[in-house]
């Protein structure tokens, strides 16, 4: 390689001699002459920086261009990279020093410039190592993302614009860290929703770099998916992804299950995922999920947000009940890109959930008198229990039992309903009727708290009803 270096800086000190204005084919036919007969010369290196420093950009890459015709000139592929690297940092201290970075990094898109220049320019503009405007950040990682798609180009030369592309978004998330800590919860899990409510240039710039990270992360699940690499190139692709792991920080822990949970709508926010994991929870527990698991082959999403799932959690309650049009979206296990198990919280599932939380939401004041209604009904008494027909409603063919319902006392009332006890129902199985909301309850046996059954109530009148409807 040493040999090759001082060849190509050999051919290069003659060409001094030539005119400033030379093209690039005449730059090249001089350096071939040369090459030929030249000689060592110490002052070879100071006098190719001068001469190439003061040619113009045109003729600098025509020259360039030429050198990818005559293998004899640039030799094997690595020593024509080092070649290049010195060629690059001469064309940034002459030809190229002023330019504005964007028409330096086109380069990378040119077709007619040699993979080798485009290493050698990129090595040398050190891009990460740059103080760039927040529109440069955008121009650079839009440029980069082309160059890195090109299939053209070899898969080593686009994995180092990917490196360095994911060195400079740590880099500016860092910065971003050290001026406002109160950032971290939305860059480290990618969560425009966890930003600060204010408006202000760093919570902007945050909002910018979050949605140029899930770029990067696209363009880097593309060439995995649709590149036939060797395992050194995909272990390398696999670790641009891992440099942005989403980190769950929530857990689900239900008998001996302790996994992270990881939503697959990932702007969802916190306060949200709580909710939904509560509930889920609460699901998987009367379930009496089990770690152990039901080999599935199921994809959840489209597209770059598709996750691939191999595993259900096993259930062992002998009564088995999940919400209505939900049953594939519970318990399921995939494998995260670092190899850790992971409940999934689908799209399809968190969709559910914040129509439910809306409903909720819309009908609060009846929503909150719920638990009142399920401590009653625990705790049922002759003393505390209202009128028999004010706790039932009765809807459809059940109407026709109104007499009857007037004539039962509480002491009938608690003997039908005090032999089991009660627990509020998921909030997926929420619905209005009639302008009023509904929802379900659980019933569990009162000795070993299992749950049996579930019972619809809507809440009438300003109090939950249990709803008694029959033949519909």
């Amino acid at each position: 390689m040493t040999k090759q270096i001082f060849l190509l800086l050999m051919v290069l000190s003659s060409c001094i001699v030539a005119d400033n204005g030379a093209n690039g084919k005449a730059i090249f036919a001089k350096c071939q002459e040369i090459v030929r007969g030249k000689k060592d010369s110490s002052e070879a290196i100071k006098k190719i920086e001068q001469y190439l420093i003061t040619q113009n950009r045109e003729d600098f890459l025509d020259f360039i261009r030429e050198t990818q015709n005559d293998p004899d000139y640039m030799g094997e592929a690595e020593n024509a990279v080092v070649s290049m690297v010195i060629f690059a940092r001469y064309y940034l201290q002459g030809p190229g020093k002023d330019e504005p970075l964007e028409k330096t990094l086109k380069q990378l898109l040119e077709p007619s410039l040699p993979s080798t220049w485009k290493w050698g320019l990129f090595d040398a503009l050190r891009i990460e190592r740059r103080e760039l405007t927040e529109n440069e950040v955008e121009i650079v990682a839009a440029i980069l993302r082309e160059a890195a798609l090109n299939k053209k180009e070899p898969l080593w030369l686009r994995s180092c614009y990917l490196d360095d592309l994911g060195n400079l978004f740590l880099c500016r998330r860092e910065i971003l860290l050290q001026k406002s800590p109160d950032l971290e919860v939305a860059l480290k899990r990618l969560d425009k929703a966890a930003l600060p409510k204010r408006d202000d240039p760093r919570v902007r710039e945050a909002e910018k770099l979050i949605s140029l990270i899930y770029d990067y992360k696209k363009t880097v699940q593309k060439i995995l998916k649709e590149e036939e690499a060797d395992e050194r190139e995909t272990h390398r692709l696999q670790r641009h992804l891992s440099d942005f792991e989403i980190h769950p920080d929530f857990r689900l822990d239900v008998n001996d299950i302790d996994l992270p949970v990881f939503f697959q709508e990932q702007s969802l926010s916190e306060e949200k995922k709580k909710t939904i994991l509560q509930d889920y929870r609460q699901i998987l527990t009367g379930l009496e999920a089990q770690k152990a698991y039901y080999s599935i082959i199921q994809v959840y999403g489209q597209g770059d947000n598709a996750i691939r799932a191999t595993k259900k959690l096993k259930y062992s309650a002998s009564y088995i009940k999940i919400p209505d049009g939900f049953e594939d979206e519970f318990g399921i296990v995939f494998t995260s890109k670092n190899g850790q198990e992971q409940i999934l919280i689908p799209q399809k599932l968190s969709d559910a959930y914040k129509d439910a939380i809306r409903l909720k939401l819309t009908y609060q004041a009846s929503y909150d008198a719920f638990p009142d209604f399920i401590q009653l009904m625990n705790h049922l008494t002759a003393e505390k229990l209202p009128p028999v027909r004010d706790i039932l409603y009765l809807h459809g063919e059940a109407q026709k039992l109104a007499d009857e319902a007037v004539d039962k006392t509480p002491q009938d009332f608690i003997e039908g309903y005090g032999r089991h006890r009660y627990a509020p129902g998921s909030l997926l199985e929420l619905t209005e009727k009639d302008g009023r909301l509904m929802a379900s309850m659980y019933v569990m046996d009162k000795g070993s708290g299992k749950r049996v059954g579930e019972m619809p109530i809507i809440y009438d009148a300003g109090r939950w009803k249990i709803y008694v409807t029959k033949g519909e």
